[in-house]
């Protein structure tokens, strides 16, 4: 797919999303509908497309809560994300009145760690 990246200078995902689904998943012709979680600095959002047509069959999107312990500094709670992301796919999931999907692209920050112990 790089070659696609470098031939359209605006990304459009559904084109994005066929191209994955087409050429990584062979086994997805046999499903009609593709997910994609979105998680975004201000919120989750999860979209399912028809992997015919490309076109977007439900949405949800959920914001999260912002902290700011000092100035530049952004944290999010984890938890809050993970169980945004559920609730996302659950209500996109029931949106499209469909149980089961062919695949599941993620996006997420490029910047974000998660510390346990």
């Amino acid at each position: 797919f790089c070659g696609f990246l470098e031939t359209h200078s605006c990304f459009d995902y559904r084109s994005f999303l066929l191209l994955l689904v087409i050429q990584f998943v062979p086994t997805a012709k046999a499903l009609s509908h593709i997910g994609a979680l979105d998680q975004g600095t201000s919120s989750t959002r999860f979209v399912i497309f028809d992997s015919i047509k490309g076109d977007i069959v439900a949405l949800s999107q959920k914001e999260h809560k912002q902290y700011y312990p000092q100035p530049g500094w952004v944290e999010h709670d984890a938890e809050e994300i993970f169980d945004n992301a559920l609730f996302c796919i659950s209500e996109a999931m029931t949106q499209a009145k469909i149980s089961d999907l062919s695949s599941i692209g993620i996006t997420n920050q490029r910047e974000t760690t998660v510390v346990w112990d």
